[in-house]
């Protein structure tokens, strides 16, 4: 069994009912319609992949922790599991 079966057998009837169709859709589709999907695929993946890197330094006020500023927390943090 490949990998797309396997998903297939772990969605739920929604999701199945989902995947027909978008499956339906990008068989539907023109080269440069595909093209573009693919590339605005890749483009919310690459997204999706920063956010989780970079959650955990926004602050409340929405401003990103600068290198140092992780670094130092980085440093912190050592510091405290090296006392234990």
């Amino acid at each position: 069994m490949d990998e797309e079966e396997e998903l297939f057998q772990e969605m739920n009837e929604k999701e199945k009912e989902q995947y027909e169709v978008l499956k339906r859709e990008l068989a539907a589709m023109t080269p440069a319609q595909r093209q573009e999907f693919d590339r605005l695929k890749y483009q919310v993946k690459r997204f999706k992949q920063w956010r989780r890197s970079v959650m955990p330094y926004v602050q409340e006020d929405g401003r990103i922790l600068s290198y140092e500023e992780r670094l130092k927390i980085w440093e912190t943090q050592q510091q405290g599991q090296l006392q234990k």
